[in-house]
């Protein structure tokens, strides 16, 4: 046995046991992109409870806007809240990011004439703020379907 049928054997070993660690590789890989896409999930559910306690605290504040009371504050800590959610929410939910806008500028135009949310136009925006909450609701619960 001479050095260069030596040099093929060791060759085609060396060729073997990397075709069988690609092969190994790439079954790794899926199970990694399984695994990525799991958390992905949990850290959206996360993200969409975490939007629904935010709503809340913004029900509860556009329901306590009273004549009288402290108004330019108390929206701006609506405003402060309604950006924080869109901030949060990922860009691919863009209907609800532009019922949150809508929901900012319907705010912002009572802030700016300094008048409180009261009756129909109290009513119209919690209304939006139901539709968003079913909405995240819906989607916590797809999510939750997918993992």
């Amino acid at each position: 046995m001479n050095l260069s049928t030596v040099a093929d054997i060791i060759g085609i070993f060396a060729a073997f046991s990397a075709g069988l660690s690609w092969f190994k590789a790439r079954k790794h890989s899926k199970k990694a992109e399984q695994s990525l896409s799991i958390i992905q999930n949990y850290r959206t559910i996360e993200i969409f409870t975490e939007v629904n306690r935010r709503i809340d605290t913004i029900k509860v504040n556009i329901r306590s806007i009273k004549k009288g009371s402290n108004l330019q504050r108390v929206y701006g800590e609506i405003e402060s809240l309604i950006n924080d959610i869109v901030n949060d929410i990922p860009t691919t939910y863009t209907q609800l990011i532009e019922e949150l806008r809508k929901i900012e500028r319907a705010i912002q135009s009572s802030k700016d004439k300094n008048e409180p949310l009261v009756d129909e136009d109290q009513y119209k925006i919690l209304d939006r703020i139901d539709t968003i909450k079913t909405s995240t609701k819906i989607i916590v619960e797809d999510l939750r379907k997918g993992t």
